[in-house]
């Protein structure tokens, strides 16, 4: 009888040991790690004032042109300034936008320039003609490849309705921008 309990012991045991073995196989738990990069996307505009002509001299002071990457309203654009503009004068600025990003960029949307006339906001017709030329100002549905730049001149002049010595800015708010 002691070996009938002993097997039955011996047997109860091997039993918990199995069913142990298979609790822990069962539950073990896999691991995956992994590390994702995503694309870097940057597009930044720069300008620089090619030419300008005053009929009047040096008794009005030269246009200035700058960009900006990053204005109040979230964008960025290019800003021409005419302080002390007369009919006649005008300015040309050569403007890139440059894809710093690693992925194409795409132009979904185009905003019309912001003039403003000793700083209110005004319809610029009669007063202000504004030119996009060159060889690829930007268009809807444009692709600047991650590298690439797209350029053109922008021209501003002042025409004869404008108020003579007054200050005009103009702003050329950065087209949208989204991956291709």
């Amino acid at each position: 009888m002691k070996t009938k309990i002993a097997v039955l012991f011996a047997l109860m045991i091997f039993s918990l040991a199995i069913a142990g073995a298979a609790y822990a196989a069962w539950t073990e738990t896999f691991t995956l790690s992994a590390v994702v990069y995503t694309a870097n996307f940057d597009v930044d505009v720069s300008a620089t004032l090619d030419g300008w002509n005053n009929p009047y001299g040096s008794l009005y002071p030269t246009p200035s042109v700058s960009a900006s990457n990053n204005d109040p309203s979230g964008g960025g654009g290019v800003l021409i300034l005419f302080d002390k503009a007369i009919p006649g004068s005008y300015a040309t600025a050569n403007v890139a936008f440059k894809n710093n990003g690693d992925v194409p960029a795409e132009i979904t949307a185009v905003v019309a320039p912001i003039v403003s006339e000793n700083g209110f906001q005004i319809d610029p017709t009669g007063k202000i003609a504004i030119t996009l030329a060159g060889t690829n100002p930007p268009t809807v549905g444009d692709v600047i490849a991650a590298g690439a730049t797209q350029s053109f001149t922008m021209k501003v002049e002042v025409l004869s309705g404008a108020l003579e010595g007054a200050t005009y800015t103009i702003v050329l708010p950065s087209p949208t921008f989204d991956v291709a």
